[in-house]
């Protein structure tokens, strides 16, 4: 932190306010509860919690009595004046969530950002992290990643995201809930090709860990369990590197991911003009070029 203020061009820090810490707690393993962590939980005036429920059996667990504000998703607005109030008082405020670290798909970020533009002091209690954890443990050695949080449900931005990981040259981080992970998987296959692998990671730090990885055709089987229940983060591996130049590589490349994508379409019963949309925008791939090789593999199939 600077001691005056903060870089030039930024809002001046008020130096008598108190400090909005925003603390990681254990994601599912209660031994990962840092003990700064557990110092400042107790200290603060005020935790502001995703869920005061599942925070209070956290501050039980390590003997801590503090106030309680609830800050879930849709309280989060209107709580940041009660914030913001206590902390200009000169009191400290901490926010957690369930799991992991605030204003990371989780609640937290608009407080956080209404604090650093009120000229507020914020500061990082780091912990145990889900996608850091999925990461270490994918076999993915790389030095940059893309985190996704967790991918729209439907509709265009989700044929945009699937687009992304489509042609991306690093991992791949992302949520997903247990009931939609064979509904990920398959579109996942369509977009990126049967040879993509991905680590499937569930329950990460708790008692039913459980660490799968395969191809994206191995996965999206169904021949491989996948339990209904737990929360699951998933690392799907860059696409492989092709060399310059290499234009009939690439398009093979190319053909081999339409015939995944359409070949799935066509099966739940898209005709193929709409099967060659829809996997144009999915691959982010031309249009005429899709329907050009979905018009070549109905061809086939009908001789």
């Amino acid at each position: 932190m600077f001691p005056e203020a903060q870089r030039p061009g930024s809002t001046a820090v008020i130096m008598d306010s108190g400090t909005l810490y925003v603390v990681a707690t254990p994601i599912g393993n209660l031994e990962d509860m840092t003990p700064r962590a557990v110092r400042v939980l107790g200290e603060v005036a005020l935790v502001a919690a995703e869920d005061t429920r599942r925070t209070l059996a956290l501050l039980n667990h390590f003997n801590i009595k503090n106030r309680l504000l609830s800050l879930n998703a849709d309280a989060e607005r209107g709580r940041i004046a009660e914030i913001l109030s206590i902390l200009e008082q000169g009191k400290d405020v901490a926010i957690v969530t369930d799991a992991g670290t605030p204003a990371a798909s989780d609640p937290g970020g608009a407080a956080v950002a209404a604090a650093i533009g009120r000229g507020l002091t914020v500061s990082p209690i780091p912990g145990a992290s889900a996608v850091i954890a999925a990461l270490s443990v994918s076999g993915a050695a790389s030095a940059r990643f893309s985190f996704e949080g967790f991918l729209p449900r439907s509709g265009r931005k989700r044929r945009e995201a699937l687009a992304r990981f489509s042609s991306s040259d690093c991992p791949v981080v992302f949520f997903e809930s247990p009931n939609r992970v064979p509904e990920t998987l398959r579109d996942l296959l369509a977009a990126c090709g049967p040879e993509r692998r991905v680590s499937i990671h569930r329950e990460l730090t708790k008692k039913f860990e459980e660490h799968i990885t395969a191809s994206l055709e191995e996965a999206a089987s169904g021949n491989i369990s996948l339990s209904e229940k737990g929360e699951y983060t998933l690392v799907v591996m860059p696409a492989k590197k092709t060399e310059t130049g290499d234009d009939e590589t690439d398009a093979a490349a190319d053909a081999a991911k339409i015939d995944s994508a359409a070949g799935i379409l066509l099966r739940h019963g898209l005709s193929g003009r709409d099967a060659a949309s829809a996997a144009s925008e999915i691959l982010g791939l031309p249009k005429k070029q899709v329907y050009d090789r979905v018009k070549s593999l109905e061809n086939a199939k009908s001789c």
